[in-house]
């Protein structure tokens, strides 16, 4: 079964109010394990996380995060920088936490609506990178009749240079997680760690393409994937939690109301499936 990612719970520990930030290198993907305690209970609060380039950005699902009865909330978040020292925040308390740090030595593509969905790779096995760097410009819209969204600035398509990596996928799992991400996914979050002059690769991508070519005389299902891309900016909402059908029913009175949630019925079937994966 692959991790579902939903709100955890327990106390948090100390007394008064407090923001508690632990790095867990273990989940799929690793996150950071936020939690809220000692506040006005039944309210809501917003956290961010400030990186190391300075700017503050809001943590997925603590825009807002809702507190239970005794004044505790927790949420994960999987879309910090890894390998960089990070430290998160609520303004309105004038909370800061500890900094932290998540650890990880491999190459990530992450739904940010769904993190269980996301697929990894040894750095060993990322066989190019094209890093054309660019201010994030592009902006990620809906066109009616179209099966995908398409990334426009301004009303007219991207013509920014175009970006690239190229992976290795050496087992049928591997390559059939990797398909799924990218056939119900219209943007990553693509995280690459340093290495050999390399800059740290951290950009929220919208992939343009795909290509899979077989390696030769490969004696596994060992596929060569070339994945081009256009930087984008940080896609809003919150996670898609993994439903099930009557679940779907249970939460959602119309159509339109599983729109706002979902973007495509590939979505909802992703959603779907990721409970029944071995």
């Amino acid at each position: 079964m692959p991790v579902i990612v939903g709100a955890p719970t327990g106390t948090t520990p100390g007394t008064g109010p407090r923001l508690v930030a632990t790095a867990d290198d273990g989940l799929h993907p690793p996150g950071v394990l936020l939690q809220v305690g000692g506040v006005t209970p039944n309210g809501r609060v917003t956290i961010t996380r400030t990186d190391p380039d300075g700017r503050t950005r809001a943590v997925r699902e603590a825009e807002p995060l809702d507190i239970d009865a005794s004044g505790n909330g927790a949420c994960y978040d999987h879309e910090a920088p890894h390998n960089s020292v990070v430290r998160y925040q609520i303004a309105a308390l004038k909370l800061t936490s500890e900094t932290v740090q998540v650890s990880s030595d491999q190459v990530w593509l992450v739904d940010p609506g769904n993190p269980a969905s996301a697929a990894n790779f040894p750095l060993r096995r990322l066989l190019e990178v094209q890093d054309r760097s660019y201010a994030p410009r592009g902006i990620l819209t809906d066109v009616p009749g179209r099966e995908e969204s398409v990334v426009t600035v301004m009303g007219s398509d991207v013509t920014s240079p175009e970006s690239g990596v190229v992976v290795r996928t050496t087992t049928t799992r591997e390559g059939n997680r990797l398909r799924d991400l990218l056939r119900t996914t219209s943007v990553l979050l693509l995280q690459v760690p340093a290495f050999a002059g390399q800059r740290q690769l951290y950009e929220y991508v919208y992939c343009t393409g795909r290509s899979e070519t077989p390696v030769a005389r490969a004696t596994v299902p060992d596929i060569r994937w070339s994945l081009p891309y256009r930087v984008v900016a940080r896609p809003a909402g919150r996670q898609r939690a993994v439903r099930s059908l009557d679940a779907l029913g249970d939460e959602f009175e119309t159509l339109d109301d599983i729109g706002l949630v979902f973007g495509s019925l590939d979505d909802i079937g992703a959603n779907i499936r990721a409970i029944f994966a071995p």
